[in-house]
């Protein structure tokens, strides 16, 4: 009988380093000024080159004239977690690229329900036999009909 642990670890076998991949991403992440976090829109490695997408210029300004302290932020990553370095390699240089952001998705609002002119008058024929269904509709056509009447007055 297989335990949990041995399962667990068969699922995610082929998935091992794309898992270690973005947490050694995420350590990146953790390392980098907390003010720039809102502005990083995606980090990855292709190439050997890191990715940083920015959506704000300042940033892409900042970044371009700060690449060695990325990299220095990168080898403090290697340092804390070594499995890093089998997984993420090291980058020989940094790419900045300015991406706009990712659009706001509002909330749906759904039509407001259409206002009609007229009211219903509770006169309609009720073309159904069987008794229960049919005591259901009497009970609605009376009820729009004593709204009509108090509405409209009688007449």
């Amino acid at each position: 009988m297989k335990t949990a642990r041995t399962v667990l670890n068969h699922l995610f076998l082929p998935f091992k380093d794309k898992i270690i991949y973005h947490k050694c991403i995420q350590l990146l992440k953790e390392k980098l000024p907390k003010e720039w976090l809102p502005l990083i829109q995606f980090i990855k490695l292709r190439q050997k080159k890191l990715i940083v997408g920015v959506t704000h210029p300042a940033l892409l300004h900042e970044l371009n004239l700060n690449r060695r302290t990325v990299l220095k932020k990168v080898e403090e990553i290697y340092q804390s977690s070594p499995r890093c370095l089998k997984y993420f390699p090291r980058p020989v240089g940094v790419v900045v690229e300015l991406v706009p952001p990712k659009p706001v998705e509002e909330e749906f609002q759904p039509p407001p329900p259409p206002v009609y002119p007229y009211r219903a008058k509770g006169e309609f024929e009720i073309p159904v036999k069987d008794p229960e269904l049919r005591e259901i509709f009497m009970r609605i056509r009376n009820t729009l009909r004593k709204k009509w009447e108090e509405g409209n007055g009688k007449g």
